[in-house]
């Protein structure tokens, strides 16, 4: 169980350094548009730690998380567009 928590804890690290990309080459952000980005990899990123978790059946875990994955992408193009 410990191991999932080191996973958890990586993957909210990785979110903090990609919300650091757009401050660190100046993107014309607001504090809004952090706290949307941050809220949706967060959910994400939340999601797919309980689908790991709870799901044992691999092939539901890659298609669940595809979805995720699809479901980031198409929020983000919305949000950009």
């Amino acid at each position: 169980m410990i191991t999932h928590n080191f996973r958890l804890i990586g993957n909210l690290l990785l979110v903090a350094l990609i919300l650091l990309i757009p401050v660190i080459a100046k993107f014309p952000w607001t504090s809004l548009d952090f706290i949307f980005a941050g809220v949706v990899l967060t959910v994400a990123v939340l999601t797919s730690e309980l689908v790991l978790r709870k799901v044992t059946n691999k092939t539901y875990q890659f298609a669940l998380l595809g979805c995720i994955g699809l479901f980031l992408l198409l929020i983000w193009a919305w949000a950009v567009a």
